[in-house]
């Protein structure tokens, strides 16, 4: 805005100068600018156009203008005129870019609906795959159970058919291994005792080692971390399993550090045996079509009269494992 000590001087000048009525109607104000700036600005561009030498001029009777300001005055009113051309176009700018902004957002509200709606549609597919794997889980749990039902009932019946000759048998987890313990404390101790007393002395031993296997408070395992997964082993710094080492020697060792790690796998809270089918060629688990077929087998050889039914029982149960 102007100087209010210079507007005496500049309105005393104003009245002798004649201004287009279309300057005067222009309105108030425009783009925040005082009707009184932009007048100014309207009259003095007007009398730049028309006067001489870049001075603003006065009408004369006969209808033309004439130089009529000081120069002191012509030189304000130019830079109250600069003043208000760069108002101008900063007040212009800003229009611009207030435009621009609007227009980027509703772009960007274009988008976000866009997404919201594409959202909306994801969740609603994760929630169908969600009960769509509870389902599947529900499922599993049930053929599951049923698979473990037929495995006891193929086990039990494995266990009455077959004998200890079959490489497919049963075998309890986390017993001991008494022959080879045995075997291993005879090798030991043979040398100074009878073989009475040795037997008697490892019997001993195999039933110290098998009460201790199922002492819930005995636990030799430690936990270490291999492929990123923590796994339990057995802790060889063990004070009873490192005296069994170097008191009877490795195979005693290697006995009683299996059934342990056995009855972790199998049994961990109970402590005790449990039945497995067992393949002994292998020495891993058996499957229960590797079951099912060693009793078919059993079963055609002891049993020729019998055998067509049951092994077509024993078919279907196979395709089923």
């Amino acid at each position: 805005m102007m100087d209010s000590n210079k507007r005496p001087r500049i309105e005393n000048y104003r009245s002798r100068v004649v201004v287009p009525d279309n300057v005067l109607t222009e309105g108030n104000e425009l783009c925040g600018l005082a009707f009184d700036e932009l007048g100014l600005l309207k009259w003095i561009q007007l009398a730049k156009a028309n006067g001489t030498g870049g001075q603003a001029s006065t009408l004369s009777d006969d209808g033309k203008f004439q130089n009529a300001a000081p120069p002191e005055l012509v030189e304000e009113q130019k830079g109250e005129v600069d003043k208000l051309q760069r108002r101008v176009s900063e007040l212009e700018k800003q229009v611009e870019n207030k435009a621009e902004l609007e227009i980027e957002l509703e772009i960007l509200k274009e988008k976000i609906d866009e997404l919201k709606n594409s959202l909306d549609e994801k969740t609603g597919c994760i929630e169908s795959l969600e009960d769509l794997n509870q389902i599947l889980i529900v499922k599993e749990r049930q053929l599951n159970d049923e698979l473990q039902e037929a495995r006891k009932e193929l086990i039990q019946e494995i266990g009455e058919s077959l004998n200890s000759r079959s490489f497919i048998g049963i075998k309890r987890m986390g017993e001991l291994d008494s022959k080879s313990f045995r075997d291993a404390l005879k090798d030991i101790i043979c040398g100074s005792s009878s073989m009475d007393q040795v037997s008697d002395g490892s019997v001993l031993r195999c039933s110290f080692w098998e009460e201790k296997l199922r002492d819930p408070l005995w636990h030799p395992f430690k936990v270490t971390l291999v492929d990123g997964k923590h796994q339990e082993s057995i802790d060889e710094e063990d004070k009873l399993l490192k005296g069994l080492k170097n008191e009877r020697g490795g195979e005693a060792y290697l006995a009683v550090a299996n059934a342990l790690m056995e009855l972790n796998a199998y049994n961990p809270s109970g402590r005790y045996p449990v039945q497995e089918l067992w393949n002994f060629n292998e020495n891993r688990r058996a499957t229960a079509k590797e079951g099912v077929a060693a009793l078919a087998y059993h079963l055609r050889k002891n049993h020729p009269n019998n055998s067509t039914t049951t092994e077509g029982n024993l078919r279907n149960a196979e395709r089923k494992a």
